[in-house]
């Protein structure tokens, strides 16, 4: 696997998480973004710009997920499935063994971690080979008000995701997608 000559512009990945985080509970500190409230919605709609504006069609599911797709070049090929904020128990090794390669060549740090959570991604495990990239957060402090990622961090981890995705790609023949 080779590093991809891409490369995730951290300022601009730390501006969108700026103005993610601006919609909040302003008498609160910390992330107060509650589920299903007014601030809650703004966001979704900021996201759902924001992938519109990347050429995603966006949907939403049935549990209220957001759903960007971007067609391949190969529309034979099957799509790649990257999600955010979702844990999983059901990964699959090769794909974790991806991740693990597209990590070295991002940064000299990385590590193998379980996830005690189960969401979305277990029920997409029954349908396609799944697994996660974790970025660290200031004292572990995950899902949370005191929540904080640096940027060198989330670009890393964005890096990794990238390179995860092409070697994926590169490795998809044109046999499974018709299947």
């Amino acid at each position: 696997m080779n590093s991809s000559p891409l490369k995730p512009d951290k300022n601009r990945i730390w501006r969108e998480i700026e103005t993610l985080s601006s919609f909040r509970d302003p008498d609160r500190e910390g992330w107060t973004r509650r589920s299903f409230t007014p601030r809650y919605r703004e966001g979704r709609e900021y996201i759902k710009e924001r992938m519109k504006q990347a050429g995603l069609s966006v949907s939403q599911d049935a549990a209220a997920n957001l759903i960007g797709r971007r067609a391949g070049r190969n529309r034979r090929l099957p799509p790649i499935w990257i999600g955010s904020h979702t844990d999983q128990v059901c990964i699959d090794p090769t794909i974790v063994n991806l991740i693990k390669k597209a990590c070295t060549l991002a940064t000299d740090h990385c590590q193998e971690i379980a996830s005690g959570a189960g969401h979305d991604i277990n029920q997409l495990a029954c349908f396609a080979p799944v697994g996660m990239i974790f970025i660290p957060s200031r004292k572990g402090r995950s899902h949370c008000p005191e929540e904080y990622t640096d940027t060198r961090s989330i670009a890393l981890g964005t890096e990794a995701l990238l390179n995860t995705v092409l070697e994926i790609d590169k490795r998809t023949p044109v046999s499974d997608a018709v299947k």
